[in-house]
């Protein structure tokens, strides 16, 4: 029978990965670790009866999926590190195994699938994690999109996407972020894990450990001088930077300074590194974060001060801030900021904090904070609040809680993203399961549908247009799309996915009597059907 190819490669060496890991059981020197089963239970107990589908419940228990036969029976997420991290650096030093080569077919689905017989429902590509322009965008028109899943995308024009070398020469086909070099576009960097979810997010973890296990451990950090035509790791010798990351962990996000193109910064599970050589073959990485960053396992937010990179912004459970290029670090909240952490209404609880500057006033940070309220109560509601920091004091300027206005707004630390305009310092921008952000009047409102209007629901990345401040990209659970925010209702949006193949496959089937009919079910984006030539959406 012919071979189907319908998830990324990434999976398939994954597979390898796991297969390579050292057989399970009684490990004395890993006895201090986090153990995934209990963690994965303490969790389940004080999160009590979230049903959200979106909510870090729900979330919880595809992990627990995922990964439970695998780390069966010691729960040791260690171990399961170990193998990979081995995987990882057999392949960077050997290419890739005999799962990547043959002849392998393409099916899909390929772009969103067409509309079965019962409508559009929560069709959709898949998920899209984040959106960088090229810096020369004016000329070249070219934008790229990474997943966590599904590898670098690239779109010139009005073109479909195309897969940018990212399936078959990474270790996993996994993209965090994206750094590219204003001065030469064809060289990129790519850091790699599944940066939106981990145990970490939740307050309790067994016996006070903060966890940095993902979904998907990090291979490191990749670079091409190309444009994608080829890519190297440059994690350092022997693989340095991965032993970082031994018993699990992800790098969510890169920073290249462009004031010094050798010098790259990566906020990781694991801490802040820096490297000053970044186009050498084997880059020094050197961790420059302190101990309380160290044991934030949450960092998402990471940001240059515009026109300012010796100063460095980085959030997970708190904000920080670096005035020396990051050779000291200081929270920027507490005291007399007006903005506490501890003492937010309700017992309010932090998750997760992501952050946005603009080059329309590089004396703003604009800070997303997401958590829960009410710790004790059977029935937690998340909360998310905006703040803006004038680099003294912070003002909120919004807050919101689940279920407030509609029954899609399900608030997570999974989706965090945040954008302000680069004309107006005071219009911000970010995503729940719809777009939300200000309108010319300065009310906040919703920007998007749920699922409709060319719009899918769940963001996870926003970036403006750098030739049009009026045009803001969208990242989501289901592709791409562009919100014209001359339009301050739930339309004008354009739906770009065409081209993307990034679904997030848990189920699968075939029949015995037909060879051409396949069905999927995806992460999000519903059940699809492959019949002959042509993927179908069933609601």
């Amino acid at each position: 029978m012919k071979k189907l190819f319908f998830w990324t490669v990434g999976l398939c060496l994954l597979t390898v990965g796991i297969f390579a890991q050292k057989k399970e059981g009684v490990d004395t020197t890993k006895s201090t670790k986090p153990n995934f089963f209990s963690q994965v239970r303490a969790i389940k107990e004080e999160l009590g009866d979230e049903k959200n589908e979106g909510g870090f419940k729900a979330q919880i228990e595809k992990m627990e999926r995922t990964w439970s036969d695998r780390l069966f029976p010691s729960g040791l997420a260690a171990s399961m590190a170990d193998g990979i991290a081995e995987y990882v650096k057999n392949f960077n030093t050997n290419g890739a195994p005999g799962c990547t080569t043959g002849n392998w077919t393409l099916l899909g689905p390929i772009g969103v699938p067409a509309f079965g017989a019962q409508g559009d429902g929560g069709r959709g590509v898949g998920q899209i994690h984040v959106l960088k322009f090229s810096p020369t965008f004016a000329a070249d028109n070219t934008v790229y999109a990474g997943s966590n899943w599904g590898g670098l995308w690239r779109r010139i024009g009005t073109g479909a996407w195309q897969v940018v070398g990212t399936d078959t020469q990474l270790a996993f086909s996994s993209v965090s972020d994206i750094a590219i070099n204003p001065n030469n576009p064809q060289e990129i960097y790519v850091t790699t894990g599944e940066a939106e979810s981990s145990l970490g997010h939740h307050s309790s973890n067994p016996n006070a450990q903060p966890s940095g296990f993902t979904p998907l451990f990090t291979a490191g950090v990749y670079r091409t001088t190309n444009g994608g035509a080829t890519w190297v790791n440059i994690n350092g010798a022997n693989q340095a930077l991965l032993d970082n990351f031994i018993n699990g962990g992800t790098i969510r996000r890169i920073l290249l300074n462009p004031n010094n193109t050798q010098q790259l910064f990566i906020a990781t599970t694991a801490g802040i590194f820096k490297t000053d050589n970044a186009t050498i073959a084997n880059p020094v990485w050197t961790k420059i974060s302190n101990a309380t960053i160290d044991a934030d396992k949450e960092l998402k937010g990471f940001e240059f001060r515009p026109g300012t990179p010796n100063t460095i912004y980085a959030s997970g459970r708190d904000i920080y801030r670096s005035i020396d290029g990051g050779a000291t670090w200081t929270t920027i909240t507490g005291g007399s900021t007006m903005l506490n952490l501890n003492t937010l209404p309700n017992g309010f609880i932090v998750n997760r904090i992501n952050l946005a500057v603009t080059q329309a006033n590089n004396s703003f940070l604009y800070a997303y904070i997401v958590g829960r309220n009410n710790p004790t109560s059977p029935t937690r509601v998340r909360t998310l609040y905006i703040y803006r920091y004038d680099g003294t004091i912070w003002t909120q300027l919004y807050t919101r809680a689940e279920g407030q206005n509609d029954g899609f707004n399900a608030i997570t630390p999974q989706r965090t993203p945040i954008a302000v305009s680069p004309s107006n310092a005071n219009r911000v921008y970010f995503g729940t399961t719809v777009l939300e952000g200000t309108n010319s009047s300065g009310v906040y409102v919703d920007l998007s549908d749920y699922n409709g209007n060319n719009f899918h629901a769940d963001v996870h990345a926003l970036a403006f247009n750098p030739s049009n401040a009026n045009q803001l990209y969208c990242g989501t659970d289901g592709g791409i799309h562009i919100k014209d925010l001359t339009n301050n209702s739930t339309v004008g949006v354009t739906d770009i996915s065409a081209g993307l193949a990034v679904a997030t496959s848990y189920g699968f089937d075939d029949t015995d009597d037909r060879r051409d009919r396949i069905i999927i079910g995806n992460q999000d984006t519903g059940t699809n059907i492959y019949e002959g030539m042509t993927w179908s959406h069933i609601r």
